[in-house]
């Protein structure tokens, strides 16, 4: 009996024992753990944080539903913990998983901060030691959000915790990138320190196509961080800085950094879509310095910085722009920056010491060649920036200068040289864009084509503005227009009242804009240029109108002088000009039609007056200068030396390609008869020019009054040819080639003065009769042989020049009688042989020199 009550008492004991093991666990432990995990993260602030306890035992327990704030923003799915009743005596866990966990933080006054949560402590000193000594993280979500976004950052990884120490790491995914995170504090004042790491790899699957790491470290003061990165075509370099949390609503950062290489492609393809294709610019590198300005915070996205220093080097490359059509070929530069950011406004500005060159810049049709810019220390580049609720309007002012720059079209084949230009540009973007802009230079030089010509600008000045209204307001002043000559000489000059401003209007929206100029040449003669452009398509297209009547050109004007001491040439009579000039897909097409009226252009080089020209010629193209065909010029009077010719027509074309000049007709009332030219083209690329001359009815009375002045004189009429190869570099240098003069049918006279005055040519033919003669003939036969062809009537009378090894050989054939009745003397048929008659005419040039003088040098050379 007794042992079966000892037996029962034993069950019993045990049955109560097992009673209040089993309320523990299943009333009691869940309470007491409830109340436990709820106290620590109380002591960790959060104090409104919640929980279900699903499952709990003496080893472990599960949760479910944790929400760390009020507002459920941080929330965990489960958590597994594991602990032991010795551990939950001391208030602590061995292990927590959390599982499917999130938390929210938010990017505000420059800082990142936890929503909800408490802040950390950098310098680890005087915390709490934590409540677990291993915590997990499993499939949990960072959320960030910033510029009204939210920004989704996956992570897990584990840390281990000690006395005073701490050691973990977390795995993430930014963007796509894999991250790592190691933690570390080994010890009772020792900063809290971290280590940002990682790798990822190319599309391709090839490894380590970016590699990046970087060291934090909490202080007293805040943090200080150092890392490094790089990419397949970039390389952070350096970037270090710290970050002060000593005043907890204004912290200050201060960060130093060095980037060189390419943008990464995410970033190229971008900056592609939105019409920027940087991928062919050169290596960039870029490095520089930022602190943040204590400030009480604003609400604003940036916090007041500094940037005292910002240096931005570029390697020559290209850089295209879509819309407008610009390519920088060669674009290089050494730019550096100051600047700071104050209530959400951002202002940079580039130092003095700045450069920026490129070799090309293509705008479609105009091309700005090599050109260096510097920034000027009177007036510095400034990019300002708004950051607010209401959008990012920008400001740019650029202002730089450049010793030389050439802009040059190769569809109309022109280029300009600027030197000492300067240019400023104001741009405001926003709800209501405005703009403006100057560019002047000290001198600004034009050639036509590659001709000599060229034109030469002083003192230009563009001014741009772009009103509210969305319209480009533009001007072009100019203090001096000149015409040069060889790049010195001065053909002709506007300056002064007369160049009034050029006026444009631009209507972006449209892409299409209107030029107007009113130059008062003259009280009675104003210069209209009234016309449009527009730019649609790739290439602009646009009309430009052109007219000026009754300007009047007189050897007394300034301009007109100055053409004069250039050339020799002097200029008189009634001008005009109308047409247009046209802008096809960027290539300059005009049509310009310059007329005169009783003009006159004389040489005095050229010994040569031309009076009274009426005509007109029209201009299709500059470069080089080009017509249609036949321009047809009347010339009333046109005197060579001592030829005079009158009434002649004269027929042209410029043409282009290739380059020459087509002399389509002339011809020219001369000697009492008409000479004439067939069609003939000068190269100007060619040596020399040949040509034909006709005549037809030239008298015998004037060709002798030509060659031997007032002593001779005859009757009757001359037809024939001669050709003529002229150098265009020398005019002296010419020969003839083959020709003939004859006489007409019918008979003519000449008579010949007698006396010292005679011309030498009447020497030169006395010459040839006397070696003609035999020696025996007396002597006073002789001279009335000389007398009787003084006074002469032919019945055949011709020249011809014949091509021999030794030059040219004028030779006269004639046949006839004297017509003095007391001399009867009459010739079956003579014939005189003048040799070297080239040699002789070369050296002295018709249009320089009369004519008769150059027939004196004939008969001198036959003198004894």
């Amino acid at each position: 009996m007794k042992r079966r009550m000892k037996i029962l008492r034993g069950v019993l004991v045990v049955a109560v024992l097992a009673g209040i093991i089993l309320f523990l666990q299943v009333v009691a432990l869940p309470e007491l753990l409830h109340r436990l995990i709820e106290s620590g993260l109380s002591d960790a602030g959060l104090p409104e944080a919640t929980l279900e306890v699903r499952s709990c035992s003496w080893r472990g327990a599960d949760l479910m539903n944790v929400c760390l704030d009020g507002e459920r923003c941080n929330f965990i799915g489960a958590v597994a913990v594991e602990y032991s009743p010795r551990s939950l005596m001391q208030r602590r866990l061995k292990r927590v998983q959390i599982i499917g966990g999130q938390i929210l933080m938010r990017a505000r006054n420059g800082r990142l901060e936890p929503v909800n949560l408490p802040k950390p402590n950098p310098g680890g000193g005087g915390g709490k030691a934590a409540p677990f000594d291993c915590i997990e993280w499993t499939s949990c979500m960072a959320v960030m959000e910033w510029k009204d976004q939210r920004i989704g950052i996956p992570f897990s990884g584990s840390i281990r915790t000690g006395r005073d120490r701490l050691r973990g790491h977390l795995d993430l995914a930014l963007q796509g990138v894999p991250l790592r995170v190691e933690l570390t504090k080994r010890g009772a004042g020792e900063a809290f320190s971290c280590a940002v790491s990682g790798q990822t790899a190319d599309r391709s699957g090839a490894p380590a196509a970016h590699d990046f790491q970087c060291d934090i470290a909490g202080t007293a003061e805040g943090y200080i961080f150092e890392g490094r990165a790089k990419g397949p075509r970039w390389k952070l370099n350096r970037f270090a800085g710290c970050y002060s949390t000593e005043s907890a609503d204004a912290p200050t950062t201060m960060v130093e950094w060095e980037l060189e290489g390419h943008a990464p492609d995410w970033l190229l393809k971008q900056l592609a879509d939105r019409g920027y294709d940087l991928s062919k610019l050169g290596a960039t590198r870029i490095s520089g310095q930022l602190r943040t300005v204590p400030a009480k915070p604003s609400g604003r996205r940036l916090p007041d910085f500094e940037i005292p220093d910002l240096q931005v080097v570029v390697e020559p490359g290209r850089l295209a722009i879509r819309k407008p059509n610009v390519s920088l070929r060669g674009l290089s530069g050494d730019v550096r920056l100051r600047g700071r950011c104050e209530n959400g406004l951002i202002r940079l500005s580039a130092l003095p010491d700045s450069r920026m060159e490129f070799d090309a810049a293509d705008f479609g049709a105009v091309t700005i060649e090599k050109s260096v810019l510097d920034p000027m220390a009177d007036d510095p580049c400034v990019f300002e920036c708004q950051i607010d609720e209401g959008g990012a309007p920008v400001r740019l002012h650029l202002a730089a200068t450049s010793e030389d720059m050439t802009v040059v079209s190769e569809k109309a084949r022109l280029s300009a040289a600027l030197k000492n230009a300067r240019i400023s540009l104001e741009a405001r973007s926003g709800v209501n864009p405005v703009a403006s802009g100057m560019i002047s230079a000290g001198g600004v030089t034009c050639h036509l084509g590659s001709s000599r010509l060229m034109w030469a600008l002083k003192d230009a000045v563009w001014k741009m503005d772009r009103s509210t209204g969305g319209l480009i307001d533009s001007t072009l002043a100019l203090n001096h227009v000149a015409l040069l000559l060889d790049e010195s000489k001065e053909l002709f000059v506007l300056a002064g009242d007369m160049l009034k401003p050029v006026s444009a209007l631009y209507n972006p929206a449209r892409h299409e804009g209107r030029i107007r100029l009113e130059w008062p040449l003259q009280p009675d003669a104003i210069l209209y240029a009234n016309g449009q452009i527009n730019f649609r398509e790739k290439r602009p297209n646009g009309f430009l109108s052109v007219s000026c009547d009754g300007f009047l050109v007189d050897e007394e004007q300034t301009a007109i002088r100055q053409l004069t001491d250039a050339t020799g040439l002097v200029v008189k009579g009634g001008f005009s000009v109308a047409g247009n000039v046209r802008l096809r897909e960027g290539r300059i097409v005009p049509w310009i039609t310059l007329a005169a009226t009783d003009a006159m252009l004389a040489s005095a080089r050229y010994r040569a007056i031309a009076e009274g020209i009426d005509g007109a010629m029209t201009f299709t193209g500059f470069g080089p200068m080009s017509t249609p065909g036949n321009q047809q010029f009347r010339i009333r009077r046109l005197t060579l030396g001592n030829l005079p010719l009158r009434d002649g027509l004269l027929a042209v074309r410029l043409e282009r390609d290739p380059r020459a000049i087509l002399v389509e007709r002339a011809e020219w009332g001369c000697m009492g008869g008409r000479i004439y030219s067939r069609a003939m083209r000068i190269d100007p690329d060619h040596p020399r020019i040949d040509a034909r001359f006709f005549a037809n009815g030239v008298e015998m009375r004037e060709l002798f009054n030509l060659a031997f002045g007032e002593g001779g004189s005859g009757s009757g009429a001359l037809y024939g040819m001669i050709p003529v190869s002229l150098s265009r570099s020398n005019p002296t240098d010419f020969s003839i080639g083959e020709g003939f003069l004859h006489s007409t049918t019918g008979t003519g006279t000449w008579t010949l003065a007698e006396g010292d005055h005679a011309n030498l040519i009447q020497k030169a033919l006395e010459q040839q009769l006397g070696s003609l003669l035999q020696q025996t003939v007396e002597v006073d036969v002789r001279d009335r042989i000389f007398k009787g062809f003084r006074n002469f009537e032919y019945s055949m009378f011709k020249i011809d020049f014949v091509r021999r090894s030794d030059g040219l050989l004028g030779r006269v054939t004639t046949r006839g009688h004297s017509r003095n009745q007391k001399i009867p003397v009459e010739f079956e048929e003579i014939v005189l042989d003048f040799p070297g008659l080239d040699d002789n005419l070369r050296k002295t040039m018709l249009i320089k020199t009369a004519l008769g003088q150059g027939i004196r040098q004939v008969g001198a050379s036959a003198e004894p």
